[in-house]
């Protein structure tokens, strides 16, 4: 034994009576005024109070309670049996247990959020985009198209448009019950990128152009982002950026309600980034269009490689068209390695006037035509 303590020992039907209370091997031994002891074990005791700072203890056994001041008793129970008592809990524990439960709940609340934001909402998006009209894509890419536009002259030269439309007319006869009318805007600017926007509109900036050493090298970025039209990547990164409640009601059929917070975001297409899997999925499609189209795919592969090597990204800042782009030569190793070695009968593309040339035509040094 290891202490005394005295408390009120309470029955049903009798007053208050107070005794001495001994913790024991097995059990807690109270002692009446007349000598009289009797074993409370272990075992058989119900904690009604004194998990909290400044609360008695009390204890219930039968129809009986024991209620001792002096929180120090548990951890002499503690100390004294051998037994595990993981119901008796000393003082501050239960306000412990309370907060482990709330911060266990609040983490729950927490991962189900993530949950959400990184499965749920992500796979709703992309199911969604599949039930959405061609035309309302096409409404938001008229919207990326013109507010691009508003940033930088376009290029109205008939050579490069007549090529660079010719290009978008052999990759897309590719392409069976195809629901996008493809359209390309090239605009006079010196950055080295391009862009799809939904419903068929992609963006190529003349920098990008004058990169290119070939009008394979174009073939390849152009059919590299036509798949990210024909696999709705614009689309379904636009969806993802909508609140949870225009989603939902998106889904229940209310798809003007989405209209304007996404024609909102996609002025901002080009702060968009897809994802790894869906760069690599544009990679692999747009590779296998420019084969069906009698392209050499070399081309897509070369031009990565041209823009790899560019002045800029040995300065530590990659092109546009490979900033939103990672791992640069992983993605060049993967396309050469799909390359089918076997193909042939590659129809060059056109090149009159000599491409040399065509590629500067809209560069911002020459007038505007």
């Amino acid at each position: 034994m290891s202490g005394v303590w005295q408390g009120w020992l309470i029955r049903e039907d009798a007053a208050p009576e107070q005794v001495t209370v001994r913790p024991a091997d097995s059990g807690l031994e109270l002692t009446d005024g007349q000598g009289s002891t009797e074993l409370w074990p272990y075992t058989e005791l119900l904690q009604a109070g004194g998990r909290h700072a400044g609360e008695p203890l009390r204890f219930t056994r039968g129809g009986g309670q024991l209620q001792v001041a002096d929180p120090l008793l548990l951890k002499a129970i503690h100390r004294q049996s051998r037994q595990g008592l993981r119901h008796l809990h000393p003082p501050g524990r239960g306000m412990r247990l309370l907060v482990l439960s709330l911060a266990l709940i609040l983490g729950g609340f927490v991962l189900l959020l993530l949950a959400a934001y990184f499965w749920a909402l992500p796979a709703l998006s992309d199911a969604l985009a599949k039930r959405v009209p061609s035309v309302w894509e096409a409404r938001l890419g008229q919207q990326v198209v013109a507010s691009l536009a508003a940033k930088a002259p376009v290029c109205q030269d008939p050579q490069v448009n007549r090529a660079v439309s010719g290009i978008v007319q052999r990759l897309a006869s590719t392409v069976p019950n195809n629901p996008y009318t493809f359209r390309v805007l090239v605009l006079r600017d010196p950055q080295v990128n391009a862009l799809a926007a939904p419903g068929g509109y992609m963006v190529v900036y003349s920098g990008l152009l004058e990169k290119t050493r070939r009008p394979e090298e174009l073939a390849g970025v152009l059919a590299h982002e036509m798949q990210h039209v024909l696999q709705q990547h614009s689309t379904k990164a636009i969806l993802r950026q909508l609140s949870g409640t225009v989603l939902l009601s998106t889904v229940l059929g209310d798809l003007g309600g989405a209209q304007q917070q996404a024609l909102e975001i996609a002025t901002r297409l080009g702060d968009l980034r897809y994802s790894r899997q869906s760069e690599t999925a544009a990679d692999l499609g747009g590779l296998r269009m420019l084969q069906a189209a009698g392209i050499d795919p070399r081309g897509m592969p070369d031009f990565f490689g041209v823009l790899e090597k560019s002045e800029s990204e040995r300065e530590g800042r990659a092109p546009g068209f490979l900033s939103s782009h990672p791992e640069t030569r992983e993605r060049i190793r993967s396309l050469e390695a799909s390359l089918d070695a076997s193909a042939k009968g590659f129809t060059p593309l056109q090149n009159s006037p000599p491409w040399t040339t065509l590629r500067e035509l809209c560069s911002l040094d020459r007038p505007r035509g």
